[in-house]
């Protein structure tokens, strides 16, 4: 009896150590599905139901099919940012630098990696319909998306329809389609006049507090030789006159439409 009463003050600390040994090796667990845009994704991967949107898919469901499709062309360089990232972690530093966390996202990039075998060139190619039915929807962010595929597909004969998109949005004060007619590359068939006016009417838009998504990377081109303008006086004059009516179709009054529709 003594022997067994003398062996009981031992077993709590045993057990708390046996604990706290699984907690700290606790297995991550393991990624096998997830559902997104409605679907349940399985070893099928994305490639099916980016194509089955294409077909069917609303303006949304379009757009978020091709930024999935662009999530997938960045999938290598995030796995090497990763094994960066795992190379010079210090648990000590951070919850986030742990051998059970790094596990954890290492499982979620070889899971994403495998989703993603499937959207292939053919799956890629779906991108102009996909951005095309999202831009017509007036999505929010579709325009841009459209004349980015436009340029990567090298598509100079879908420029005119592609301004049209642009333009349209802009005059809804959509940010990415107002960003890119102001400052994107000087490839987009833009005439100068025209840039300078939308320009000028960001400008104003910042001035009164308007918060673009993206703007203030997209400004830094103007340091760039590509981007710099040189318009006579005439010109300039041109360009004031388009750029209030850009403002007035697009923006008069929009703070107090902003204001009443928060309210």
């Amino acid at each position: 009896m003594a022997d067994s009463a003398a062996s009981k003050p031992n077993e709590a600390p045993a057990q708390a150590a046996s604990s706290a040994a699984s907690a700290t090796t606790t297995k991550p667990r393991v990624i096998t599905s997830d559902t997104w845009q409605g679907f349940k994704i399985g070893s099928e991967g994305y490639g099916p139901h980016i194509v089955e949107l294409s077909t069917r898919g609303d303006g949304n469901e379009s757009l978020a099919a091709y930024r999935q499709i662009l999530s997938c062309g960045y999938q290598e360089e995030r796995e090497k940012a990763f094994d960066l990232t795992r190379a010079l972690a210090n648990p000590k530093k951070s919850v986030y630098e742990t051998a059970d966390y790094l596990n954890q996202e290492a499982l979620k990039l070889a899971t994403e990696r495998n989703r993603c075998q499937t959207v292939d060139d053919q799956v890629k190619g779906l991108s102009i319909t996909l951005t095309k039915r999202a831009a017509e929807a007036g999505v929010e962010g579709a325009a841009e998306a459209y004349a980015d595929t436009v340029v990567d597909a090298g598509r100079a004969d879908l420029w005119p329809t592609a301004l049209q998109y642009l333009r349209a949005a802009a005059n809804r004060m959509d940010s990415p389609a107002f960003t890119m007619l102001a400052f994107g590359d000087r490839t987009i068939p833009l005439g100068d006049v025209e840039r300078t006016a939308y320009q000028i009417t960001f400008d104003r838009l910042e001035m009164e507090g308007w918060q673009s998504v993206g703007g203030g990377s997209r400004r830094v081109g103007r340091d760039r030789p590509a981007y710099d303008i040189k318009l006579t006086e005439a010109q300039n004059a041109e360009a004031a006159r388009r750029a209030k009516e850009i403002y007035a179709a697009c923006c008069e009054g929009w703070k107090s439409r902003t204001q009443t529709a928060q309210k």
